[in-house]
């Protein structure tokens, strides 16, 4: 069982290696009314 923890971690070291995002720029107005027409989703579980 272990081994297989040991290698799992290892795969997921390597892909946190790979990891991409985007960024898209945006104003706090803009956040908010798309909150209030509710376009997003708050989770704070999540966060």
């Amino acid at each position: 069982m272990s081994d297989d923890k040991d290698q799992l971690e290892e795969v997921l070291d390597k892909a946190r290696q790979f990891v991409k995002t985007d960024s898209y720029p945006m104003s706090i107005g803009e956040i908010v009314n798309m909150y209030e027409n509710g376009e997003i989703v708050l989770r704070p579980e999540y966060q």
